[in-house]
């Protein structure tokens, strides 16, 4: 029997949840909620240097988003509590030019934050990149003045690697690879 998927058939984007999360892949059927939440102050303010953006700037990372997930596995997924449609947040990997292998990325409306929610969601990413998708090294940079960045980072086990600068902005750099996850879980006793 041949279990090759059909040409032009991409599998659905794999859906993840948490104990108080529903990560829901987003693509650009979500682009007003992203573009509301990309547009709130402290959302902005890291995350577009505190520009407020059009719909059309957002949509570019959902449509990569959409080609990441066909062809990677891995996305931005929309943070969700269950039974609820309000995007709280997004989570995700991307590939860009600051590391060779997959960057994390987060983020939450202002009113989530301090409840552990990006951390939370950030595990449930890097569980998947590396356990469901094999890979061996996560990167993650935030502006250096991004204090709650840098703490989450630190949580998830993150290794401090570089500050530089990137695009005019001091930047922090981290990496996390599959065995220091590891370790991180057993001694968490997950």
């Amino acid at each position: 029997m041949n279990h090759q998927p059909l040409r032009g058939c991409q599998p659905a984007p794999i859906r993840l949840q948490t104990v108080r999360l529903c990560l829901e892949p987003l693509g650009i059927e979500h682009l007003e909620a992203v573009h509301w939440l990309w547009c709130e102050a402290g959302v902005r303010r890291y995350l577009w240097d505190d520009r407020i953006i059009d719909q059309s700037q957002a949509a570019g990372p959902l449509k990569e988003s959409e080609r990441d997930f066909s062809d990677h596995g891995f996305g931005l997924w929309g943070l969700y509590r269950p039974a609820s449609a309000v995007l709280v947040g997004f989570c995700g990997l991307r590939l860009a030019d600051l590391f060779p292998e997959p960057e994390l990325l987060f983020g939450l409306g202002e009113v989530y934050w301090g409840q552990g929610l990006a951390t939370e969601a950030a595990q449930r990413v890097l569980c998947h990149a590396f356990e469901g998708l094999g890979h061996d090294v996560i990167g993650a940079a935030t502006d250096a003045a991004n204090l709650r960045s840098s703490r989450v980072m630190e949580c998830l086990g993150m290794r401090f690697v570089q500050r530089a600068d990137h695009d005019g902005l001091d930047t922090l750099f981290y990496r996390l690879s599959r065995t220091e996850w590891r370790m991180g879980q057993l001694m968490s006793g997950e």
